[in-house]
Parts: structure tokens; sequence; C-alpha cells
């Protein structure tokens, strides 16, 4: 996980500062580390785990899918407490000044993203916790699509990284590797639609 938030961030968020700079790679403790990387390092995990046990990758998935949106509850309130990844300059009546970031006040993103990546993730995942077992694959893929959608909608709201800006169409990287993330969740719960039809062709027969 650590290994995936930092290798995508270095790639992807600031390539030309750690190649001047090899020797913040190690520095995690700086900052600098990406959702997507850490999304990412997991699945990985998650493959090789489940290759090594001979068992469906979403019988580990599908679980870790669920509690996912608590770390990011959690995580996302510590960013707030910490005043870093703020949002953008507002006259919103709940506006919060972050002292590092200047005297101006600013969207409190990281409380939307508590909300929406967090508790409301997890109250729809939490709705089809029933299914995890006929419909392996739906809740991996459902947060996939739900994450990636509500944190596209919520960088509109949120600082951009400010060694990048906005990349195109005035979309922040964050929100392009949402879409991406929108569209391979869209294609796995595309795949294992096949999957389902056969537990319901099976347990029918039963």
């Amino acid at each position: 996980m650590f290994l995936g938030a930092r290798v995508v961030y270095i790639l992807f968020y600031n390539l030309d500062f750690f190649i001047k700079n090899p020797s913040y790679i190690p520095k995690i403790w700086l900052g600098g580390m990406s959702f997507h990387g850490a999304l990412l390092g997991v699945a990985i995990s998650i493959f090789i785990v489940a290759k090594k046990k001979a068992q469906n990758f979403y019988l580990f998935a599908d679980p870790l899918a669920v509690a996912a949106p608590f770390v990011l509850i959690f995580g996302r309130i510590a960013n707030f407490i910490n005043g870093e990844l703020v949002g953008r300059i507002t006259d919103v009546p709940w506006a919060v000044v972050f002292p590092r970031f200047g005297t101006s006040p600013r969207h409190p993103s990281q409380i939307y993203e508590a909300l929406t990546e967090g508790l409301l993730t997890f109250i729809i995942l939490w709705a089809f916790k029933k299914k995890m077992k006929t419909h392996p694959g739906l809740l991996s893929s459902l947060f996939l699509i739900l994450y990636g959608a509500f944190r596209f909608l919520v960088e509109f709201y949120r600082q951009p990284d400010p060694q990048l800006g906005t990349i195109i169409a005035g979309l922040s990287m964050g929100q392009l590797m949402c879409l991406v993330m929108v569209m391979i969740g869209s294609f796995l719960m595309f795949l294992a639609k096949g999957s389902w039809i056969t537990n319901q062709n099976h347990a029918t027969q039963d």
C-alpha cells in the first residue's frame, strides 16, 4: 500500500522534483502519497495472495472494499486536522481558514471527502453486503465507481496540487485518475455479471 502510494505520487504528481532530488524519495514523512497508488498496491497484493492460495480474487477484495471507507473517513479527518489537502477559496458560511495557506477562508474539502468517499460509500456498500457470496466482485467494482465519482465531484472544491494545477479541460490529476477508476470499476462489474448469472443458476438448481 505504502509503496504503491509513493511510486504513483512520484510518477504522476512530482516526477521532475524527485528526478532532481532523489534523496527525497524515501522521505514519506514530508508528504507525497497517492490514494490511487495505494489502491493499486493493495490490488496487486490481493492478487498475489489469492493466486498463492488458489482462491477467487474477490474473496479477499470484496470484504476489504466494505472496510476501506473507514480508512478514508479517519484519513480525511486527519487531513483536516493537519490543515493539508485544503479546499479552494470560498465565501460559504462553513468555510475554514487554514493558517498554512493564508488567511482566506476555504472549502473544508477534507470533510466533504470524509462524508462522501467515506461515510456515504460505506452506507451504500453495506446495503449490498448480503450479495457478497452470490455476486462476487460487486462490492469491489462498486467501491471503485463510488469513490471515483464522489472524489471527482469533490475535487472541484479542492485546491489542485500547486506543482500541477489543472491538467486537461480544467480537471486535476486526481480527477483524471478518478475517471479511469470509474471506467475500471464499470468494466469489472460488467465482467463479473457472468459469474453472478452462474451462481444464480446453481442456486436455482439446488
